[in-house]
Order: C-alpha cells, then sequence, then structure tokens
C-alpha cells in the first residue's frame, strides 16, 4: 500500500443522497474499504453529478 494511504486521517461518517424518490443515507466503512470510502469523499467533495 503507499504510503499516503499511512499519512492520511482515517475517513469516517456518513453520506445523505438526495433524489427525488427520497433520501439515501450511507454509511462509509474506512476500516473496512479505505480506498472506497475515501474515493467516494473526494468524488464527492468534487461535486461531481451522478446520473443513474
Amino acid at each position: 500500500m503507499s504510503n499516503i494511504y499511512i499519512q492520511e486521517p482515517p475517513t469516517n461518517g456518513k453520506v445523505l443522497i438526495k433524489t427525488s424518490a427520497g433520501d439515501i443515507d450511507i454509511e462509509l466503512w474506512s476500516k473496512e474499504a479505505p480506498k472506497a470510502a475515501r474515493n467516494f469523499v473526494q468524488l464527492c467533495m468534487e461535486g461531481k453529478d451522478w446520473v443513474f
């Protein structure tokens, strides 16, 4: 694993996604999937628009 991941603090928290069908609460499991949680938070902070 890259040294950068050791230096960064763990990502904790939840994400609320508001949709026309209702709200979706997403809990981030940073210990079980640290790269996925970090990537998800990074995309949210960049303001990516997701269309499904």
